[in-house]
């Protein structure tokens, strides 16, 4: 049962819910781009200080950003007709956040805490140690695929992909339908303008043939108006053009 927020709640709700995620964004971008200044660090008191800086940024900002995500989100989805499971793209959401925050706790807070004590343990030796450069790559490699699964993320709750608005048979078979309706009106639009623009067109006030023959051998039709009004346009029509059947004529 969907609780009942004030509106003024639920757009506090969807504030911290952007806000958090950006603080999530923000703090992983900013610990990609300390990871990749480590390679020009000078000495080892320097790589120390920016890996001591990558993890005050996890425990200070991307922690309490995703924590806080997840539940702003949660309690959007209680508040509001989205729901956990009636669309789509909310699920792909709750699995993405879901995954994204396990492997940032299981993962890359643990590998971020060892970089810094192995900087602060070798100093000036942490650049040849192959334990620190293999933890390291991992440790790049997975963040960079964090912030792309997190842009992921972004960009289906801007969009907000839905499989329930792929159409169905009925709607295949109703746009087909449409699709042949719309040609038969431009046809029907093609030969008005085309007899109305023939200066060999005959015209016979109150006839009631749909088509008839001329001297010339050409065909002729009657286009009626609405019941109100009194009909028009009678004139020569090509032969190849005598098989459309007389309904089409109507409006």
């Amino acid at each position: 049962m969907q609780l009942l927020f004030a509106h003024k709640m639920k757009l506090l709700l969807k504030t911290l819910h952007t806000f958090a995620s950006c603080a999530w964004v923000g703090g992983v971008s900013a610990v990609l781009i300390i990871l990749n200044n480590d390679r020009q660090t000078i000495n080892g008191n320097e790589l120390f200080a920016l890996n001591c800086a990558i993890t005050t940024i996890d425990d200070m900002l991307i922690g309490p950003g995703a924590t806080l995500s997840l539940l702003t989100g949660a309690l959007l989805c209680l508040t509001s007709k989205w729901g956990f499971f009636r669309h789509f793209w909310v699920v792909v959401k709750w699995i993405g956040t879901l995954v994204a925050i396990y492997v940032g706790v299981a993962y890359l807070n643990p590998w971020m805490k060892k970089l810094a004590h192995f900087s602060d343990i070798y100093r000036d030796d942490t650049a040849q140690n192959i334990d620190y450069l293999q933890l390291f790559h991992k440790g790049t490699i997975a963040v960079s695929m964090q912030i792309g699964a997190l842009f992921l993320l972004v960009i289906v709750s801007i969009f907000k992909p839905d499989m329930t608005s792929l159409p169905s048979e009925y709607g295949l078979q109703l746009g087909i339908l449409r699709g042949k309706l719309k040609k038969a009106v431009h046809l029907r639009t093609r030969i008005t303008n085309k007899l109305l623009k023939n200066p060999g067109c005959s015209k016979i006030v109150g006839a009631t043939p749909h088509k008839g023959a001329f001297e010339d051998g050409g065909e002729m039709a009657v286009f009626q108006q609405p019941p109100k009004r009194k009909s028009v346009a009678l004139a020569t029509i090509p032969k190849q053009l005598h098989t459309l059947p007389p309904d089409d004529y109507r409006r």
